[in-house]
Parts: structure tokens; C-alpha cells; sequence
């Protein structure tokens, strides 16, 4: 599943399921991938960053990826991890923008 944004800012985040916190009290079964359940939202955007927020299905960690064009793109060195405690929440701020550049992103 993936989102495209079209501003004059626009990233790629994509998931990468971690199976650390599995959670059969929650309905949720070791094996189900993780999933994108709200977002990604952007926040906090500066002429050279943005915040990107997402909530997924179950804890886990999600990778940013970033491109000029929507085939080529390049994922972010950083990961963003959803915790439990923020009722399977988190945020990422990626860094090193170019100014009123268009960036496409995927979730």
C-alpha cells in the first residue's frame, strides 16, 4: 500500500514490519505483516526538513525514501520506530532537503 502527496515537499516512508513485539492480547498474530493504519502525515516542515508521522498495525519500525521522480526512489539511512506506549505511533524527521523542490513518497 502507498501514498503519494503531492506538495511542494513530498517524501517516501516505507514500513518495515519488526516482529520484536508480537501481541496476541491485541487480536494481532506473530506472523501478520505490520500495516499502515493512519497517515503519514507531514509536520514541521522547514525549507530543508519535514516530520513524518504514521501509526501502524502493531510496534515496529519504518524506513523513509525519498525521490525527485516516483520510480527512483532512495530510502533514508534513518528509522523510524512506532512504540506500543504511543499507541503504535511515531515520527521521523528527515533532513537535508533542497529547498522548493518537489520529493515524491511512498508509504
Amino acid at each position: 500500500m502507498y501514498t503519494r502527496i503531492s506538495l511542494n515537499l513530498a517524501l517516501a516512508v516505507v514500513l518495515v514490519g519488526s516482529l520484536q513485539f508480537p501481541s496476541t492480547s491485541l487480536g494481532l498474530f506473530q506472523g501478520d505483516p505490520i500495516r499502515l493504519t493512519h497517515g503519514p502525515m507531514l509536520g514541521h516542515v522547514t525549507d530543508n526538513s519535514v516530520r513524518v508521522w504514521c501509526r501502524t498495525s502493531k510496534p515496529g519500525t519504518f524506513k523513509v525514501r525519498l525521490g525527485l521522480a516516483p520510480d527512483s526512489l532512495i530510502a533514508n539511512q534513518q528509522e523510524g520506530q512506532t512504540r506500543i506506549e504511543d499507541d503504535n505511533t511515531g515520527a521521523l524527521e528527515v533532513s537535508g532537503l533542497q529547498p522548493d523542490t518537489k520529493y515524491h513518497y511512498q508509504v
